[in-house]
């Protein structure tokens, strides 16, 4: 692995990346649904190739491919 699959990003950052807000990284902590992430202390930071793999597996060629994956 190089050293940027290990780089660590804050929840600030990877919510940009995702397009979403720090809340909602949060809830979906919570809820178990969200892109994998590691936990530093209280810290909770995300490795960009997680998310490319966690944006990747919700990428669909309709809306109706979208709603059977549900």
């Amino acid at each position: 692995m190089t050293r940027e699959e290990f780089a660590l990003l804050p929840q600030q950052e990877a919510a940009g990346i995702l397009c979403t807000t720090v809340r909602s990284l949060e809830r979906w902590r919570i809820q178990g649904r969200g892109p994998p992430f590691v936990r530093v202390g209280r810290r909770a930071l995300y490795r960009a190739t997680d998310l490319e793999r966690w944006l990747a597996s919700r990428t669909f060629h309709s809306t109706s491919e979208a709603d059977a994956a549900k």
